[in-house]
């Protein structure tokens, strides 16, 4: 109890978790974004032809604890471990909602989906969020 008590008195939030298997869409806020990142061929190891990524990113109004065997999405050796990444942005995935997000960035947002972990080198942050059909619209803060 006093745990949670210093937290909001002292402004930090204790971060939602989400299970990286679990199969119900869930709705994150923020501010949509566009980046730019060196993509092929070299992805910035050669700049002067390397083309460039403009992904959509949140960045989310609170953070997300997402948990789960990050092994699994990239199809790896080792897999049952357990991790948990802190996210505080997120590259946004899936065709979905492309034509929407063009007149919605530098607003606040609301996004339906499910994260996965980045296993390319497309993909811009260390979980990145399937959004699904009719999944993004814009909100008030």
């Amino acid at each position: 109890m006093s745990l949670i008590f210093i937290a909001v008195m002292t402004g930090c939030a204790v971060p939602v978790q989400y299970q990286l298997d679990q199969q119900k869409p869930i709705t994150l806020s923020g501010i949509l974004t566009v980046e730019e990142f060196y993509g092929p061929p070299g992805y910035g190891e050669t700049p002067k032809i390397d083309s460039i990524a403009r992904p959509y990113i949140l960045v989310l109004d609170a953070p997300v604890n997402v948990i789960g065997d990050l092994s699994l999405a990239i199809g790896a050796d080792h897999v049952g471990t357990i991790s948990t990444v802190l996210v505080r942005k997120t590259h946004l995935a899936g065709g979905n909602f492309y034509d929407d997000a063009k007149s919605l960035v530098g607003k606040h947002i609301t996004v339906t989906g499910k994260f996965f972990p980045a296993h390319t080198g497309h993909h811009h942050t260390a979980m990145l969020f399937d959004v699904v059909k009719d999944g993004i619209r814009e909100t008030t803060q």
